[in-house]
């Protein structure tokens, strides 16, 4: 039942690995376009940028699910963590707009690889006995971790007049969940 399960450890880790993918996710979410014109550009090639994201975000989603079946989950959620950690960096120092294009692309793949084996992880932790209400709990508190991103990468905004170091973060942060999605394999 979701109450055994929330009094697990194990529990708690699944949550702050998902929720720390999300806090850096959701910088890019919310702030990828103003980023973009900070550098300089014009919303025309903020635009562009936002749809090579999305697009490399669905590639990734079917991609990686797919190696995901032959190598598993958590090292390929382990994986495109690390891509989309790669991309923020990447955003974050990008100059150019062929260096911008491929920090986006790179960022895009890996978070949207990742975004499918959030399920595949936890029901194959805990099973399918509670996948539904099990999914909404941690999903609730992903988005609560997770709109620790925006509002930080905006904080840090206001306080340095750029993007750059909120991406910064964000990049860590994915190293973070990398780490914590190590811890994943067992229950405790």
């Amino acid at each position: 039942s979701l109450a055994a399960i929330v009094r697990t450890g194990l529990f708690w880790r699944v949550a702050l690995t998902f929720g720390f993918w999300w806090f850096g996710g959701a910088i890019v979410f919310v702030q990828l376009a103003p980023f973009i014109l900070e550098k300089g550009f014009d919303l025309s090639f903020a635009a562009v940028i936002v749809v090579a994201f999305s697009a490399a975000n669905g590639v990734g989603k079917v991609v990686v699910g797919l190696v995901s079946d032959r190598i598993g989950s958590l090292p390929s959620y382990q994986a495109s963590c690390l891509l989309a950690g790669l991309g923020m960096v990447g955003l974050a120092y990008a100059a150019s707009p062929l260096a911008i294009v491929l920090a986006a692309l790179v960022f895009g793949f890996g978070f949207g690889g990742a975004s499918p084996l959030l399920a595949t992880i936890a029901v194959g932790l805990f099973g399918t006995a509670a996948a539904g209400a099990l999914m909404g709990a941690i999903l609730a508190l992903m988005g609560t971790v997770g709109a620790g991103g925006p509002i930080s990468s905006g904080l840090i905004f206001d306080l340095t007049g750029s993007y750059a170091p909120g991406y910064l973060l964000g990049g860590v942060v994915f190293a973070v969940s990398v780490a914590l999605a190590g811890t994943l394999r067992h229950r405790q």
